[in-house]
C-alpha cells in the first residue's frame, strides 16, 4: 500500500503516498497506516468511510499540520486521463495545505513547492493505473 516516503527540506515537510488497490478497498489497512503517521483521527475517519463507502473519487489527500505532514492516497484508474486529473487535483489540495500550515503567502515560494510536487508526484503516475 505504501509506495514512498518524501521530505520537502525547504518546508520541512513529510510526504507519504499510497495506494489502495481497486480489488481490495481496505478502509482498516488505511486507517492503521494512517494512526501511525499521527493524523487527526476525524480526518482518519473521514478518509475510511469514503473508501468503505465507495465515494473515493480516485484521491485523497490528509494533512497533519501539527505534525507537518501529509498522506496523498489513490486509487487505480481505468483511463490515463482521469489519473492525471486526480493527481493534480489532490496536489494543488496537498500545495494549499503546506502553505496554509506555514503561513507562506508568496506566489514564488507557491511556484517552487509546485515544482517540487510535480517531480515527487510524477514518479507516481506509473501507478495510476488499473
Amino acid at each position: 500500500m505504501v509506495l514512498g516516503e518524501h521530505y520537502i527540506d525547504i518546508y520541512k515537510w513529510n510526504i507519504t503516498i499510497a495506494c489502495v488497490d481497486d480489488y481490495d478497498r481496505d478502509g482498516e489497512a488505511v486507517r492503521d497506516m494512517l494512526e501511525k503517521k499521527c493524523v487527526l483521527k476525524e480526518l482518519i475517519d473521514e478518509c475510511v468511510q469514503s473508501i468503505d463507502d465507495c465515494y473515493y473519487n480516485g484521491g485523497y489527500i490528509i494533512s497533519n499540520k501539527n505534525y507537518t505532514e501529509s498522506v496523498f492516497i489513490f486509487l487505480k484508474h481505468d483511463k490515463y486521463e482521469d489519473a492525471i486529473c486526480t493527481l493534480m487535483h489532490e496536489k494543488r489540495h496537498l500545495e494549499d495545505d503546506i502553505l496554509d500550515a506555514l503561513r507562506i503567502d508568496d506566489s514564488e515560494a507557491a511556484a517552487y513547492l509546485a515544482g517540487y510536487l510535480a517531480v515527487i508526484f510524477n514518479d507516481y503516475s506509473k501507478y495510476l493505473l488499473k
